[in-house]
């Protein structure tokens, strides 16, 4: 194993857990709540705006482009009009509010835990080095201002690295001219997420299904049945392995034992987030690809 593939293995657990604490703000009670406080009625729109708010009132348009996979007919049914309802501020601020209830609700006094401490002390400088070129989301997330509880921070951060990570796996994806349909196929094809899921969940149809699985095909990464080719694979995994390794950057001025450290802290913590089955099950990708 090489030095950057035993950073990456260090790295993909600390990856998975600070997806966890990102994540409440789409799935947990108080944080979804916080978002609806504001007027706004569809699921789809509070996620977009809610998102996209750190950029700033931008245009639907300017969500497509950063959105990479979900289909521009969506985002413009559902963001196209959000900011008429209220201001991205609000949205930032409701973000804040409603971690900050759910964490204090699911963690309890762990919110002032020797972990939670050590964590942000740690974390506090990793989030903020990677390069904002090409990375809106993560560019965006670093110009809002924080609240000064750790347990915010923490989730700030969670999102920091999250999107800088999402950001960079974009780029990949352009630089291997594979769309963001067409990488939802490619990951259908190895059970990522169902051909149904993709379809419902990021508003594409079946005929641009069929479109984009006929491209892929061509290029001869899908076999005639679907299912993955070996050159198929050999993409798929280069491209989490470019992901992963770009993204790793970000990490450079941690030595190995300290992101030993970190892991150990964050499975503290997350134990108690997963342990109210109130968050979905993820697994990393690239582990589903060479399983």
């Amino acid at each position: 194993m090489t030095k950057d593939q035993n950073r990456v293995a260090l790295l993909r657990p600390i990856w998975a857990e600070l997806e966890k604490f990102h994540i409440i703000t789409y799935f947990v009670k108080e944080c979804r709540d916080a978002y609806k406080s504001l007027g706004v009625k569809s699921a789809w729109t509070r996620y977009f705006a809610g998102r996209a708010a750190p950029m700033g009132q931008v245009t639907y348009e300017t969500i497509v482009a950063t959105f990479y996979n979900f289909s521009p007919a969506l985002v413009r049914e559902h963001a196209s009009s959000v900011w008429e309802v209220t201001g991205p501020e609000s949205f930032i601020a409701k973000r804040f509010e409603g971690a900050d209830t759910a964490l204090q609700r699911l963690l309890g006094a762990s919110v002032n835990s020797r972990e939670m401490l050590s964590l942000t002390h740690l974390l506090d400088d990793v989030a903020l080095r990677g390069s904002m070129e090409g990375k809106p989301l993560y560019a965006a997330n670093c110009g809002i201002s924080v609240p000064d509880e750790s347990h915010l921070k923490l989730f700030h951060t969670a999102t920091l690295i999250r999107e800088h990570k999402g950001d960079v796996h974009n780029s990949v994806l352009l630089g291997t001219e594979v769309s963001g349909l067409q990488a939802h196929i490619l990951l259908s094809s190895v059970g990522h997420m169902s051909r149904e899921n993709v379809l419902s969940s990021r508003g594409w149809s079946e005929q641009q299904w069929i479109e984009n699985q006929s491209v892929l095909q061509s290029r001869g990464l899908l076999h005639e049945d679907g299912q993955l080719s070996d050159d198929g694979l050999r993409l798929r995994v280069a491209i989490e392995d470019k992901t992963e390794r770009l993204a790793a950057r970000l990490w450079e001025n941690l030595g190995d034992e300290q992101l030993l450290d970190i892991q150990e802290s964050l499975n503290t913590l997350t134990s108690q987030l997963t342990s109210t089955k109130e968050l979905p099950n993820l697994t990393p990708t690239y582990q589903e690809l060479i399983q």
